[in-house]
């Protein structure tokens, strides 16, 4: 009877544990996501995050904002640039398919960049016409590999066009699941 009942609790306890995850947070109780506001020039955008992002003003010539942030699983890098820009003394437009393509390129000439995937496609968000990137390569610093994915959305608002970078490594299904959970969820 005793062994019994020792078999019964033993039995809820391992229940227990595989009904609650066996100790892993999910996305909601590791984070505390709100919407934080965006701002550079005429242009201003309110996204998701699952952190407080920074925010600095670039102090070369190409008037870049720059938000970033970043924690364990997950990383953001946000820069807006004025849509004209000059280049050799003439005044240009900066389309966000060209940056992004402009990105691309930059990782192929990167020696530390190694099994590079990507693939670009125009999407929309909301109501705003964007280009959807996805980034997946190896990278390797300091005697170390790390395997990344660079999710990133493109895209003009007023007098900006911005570059939404989310970042994480390849293998983190937590970093993963945060990106999912917020791709895309920006309001003009």
């Amino acid at each position: 009877m005793r062994l019994r009942r020792i078999v019964c609790m033993y039995c809820m306890v391992v229940l227990l544990l595989l009904v609650s995850g066996c100790g892993e947070k999910s996305i909601m109780e590791q984070y505390s996501f709100g919407q934080q506001q965006l701002q550079a020039g005429q242009s201003a955008l309110t996204m998701m995050t699952p952190f407080q992002l920074a925010q600095q003003h670039s102090t070369n010539s190409a008037r870049q904002t720059i938000y970033a942030g970043n924690e364990e699983h997950v990383n953001f890098l946000i820069v807006a640039q004025p849509v004209d820009q000059s280049a050799n003394g003439q005044d240009r437009l900066v389309a966000p398919r060209e940056l992004a393509d402009h990105s691309l390129a930059l990782l192929k000439r990167t020696a530390s960049v190694k099994n590079l995937k990507s693939t670009i496609n125009n999407t929309m968000i909301g109501d705003i016409s964007a280009v959807d990137t996805s980034f997946e390569y190896e990278e390797s610093a300091n005697n170390k590999t790390a395997h990344l994915v660079v999710r990133g959305l493109y895209f003009t608002d007023n007098d900006q066009v911005w570059n939404i970078n989310y970042i994480y490594r390849a293998d983190d299904a937590m970093g993963k699941e945060v990106v999912d959970y917020i791709w895309g969820k920006i309001q003009k």
